[in-house]
């Protein structure tokens, strides 16, 4: 599993049965370590069986309070997952780059 999508590798393709693999590694990755977390979900085309998707894995994490989120700020970065802090007011988001498969 690679992090990040390679310049000039943007592409669709027909659904890949991996995707639904390391989505669910990447989840489960997250449950061990975002105790706080409400939902951690593989979201997104590559989510959906059938559908031709960028080979990009997409999570979603809910939280009720985005503070909390900070303490996991060191252990993420062992996985290979940045905080990129607030980008849009009121919002933080912590994954600049994807999964990419392929």
């Amino acid at each position: 599993m690679n992090t990040g999508v390679p310049k000039g590798k943007l592409y669709m393709e027909p659904y890949n049965p991996e995707w639904a693999v390391v989505g669910q590694e990447v989840v489960d990755k997250l449950k061990r370590v975002m105790k706080k977390a409400i939902d951690i979900r593989h979201v997104g085309s590559t989510a959906v069986v059938g559908m031709f998707a960028k080979p990009l894995i997409d999570i979603a994490v809910a939280v009720n309070n985005l503070d909390d989120v900070l303490e996991y700020v060191d252990e993420l970065k062992t996985l290979g997952i940045d905080y990129a802090g607030e980008v849009i007011e009121g919002q933080r988001e912590f994954c600049l780059c994807t999964f990419f498969v392929g």
